[in-house]
């Protein structure tokens, strides 16, 4: 999976214990994720890759098949990896363990009621 933040995924971990802001953060999270993928097609589209590979998509303009199989390629691409990252995020939130330096006693806690 994609390695993320352990202050990041310990945040996202304690919000689980408060649905609402929990919900609200990843919302905020795939809409910023939304924009940030809106301008790489728009890059993919007009400028193409890093040192022109891949070629822009554009190019194939004048052959509608290639032009429409390309951008359904890009965005299949793209759904993907965006699902990998959603997955790796909220399993990592789920499963990862605290350290106790940097436990609160809320964490403390919950720990120890589950083990009980």
């Amino acid at each position: 999976g994609v390695p993320f933040n352990s202050v990041f995924v310990r945040g996202l971990r304690l919000l689980q214990q408060r649905p609402a802001y929990f919900s609200h953060c990843l919302d905020m999270l795939a809409n910023a994720r939304r924009v940030v993928m809106i301008k790489r097609f728009i890059a993919a589209l007009c400028r193409g890759g890093p040192n022109g590979q891949p070629r822009p998509i554009e190019i194939h303009a004048g052959d509608p098949v290639r032009y429409v199989s390309d951008m359904l390629a890009w965005v299949h691409q793209a759904l993907a990896m965006e699902r990998e990252f959603f997955n790796s995020l909220l399993v990592q939130a789920n499963s990862s363990e605290p350290s106790g330096e940097f436990q609160s006693e809320d964490e403390k806690g919950l720990r120890d009621q589950k083990q009980k």
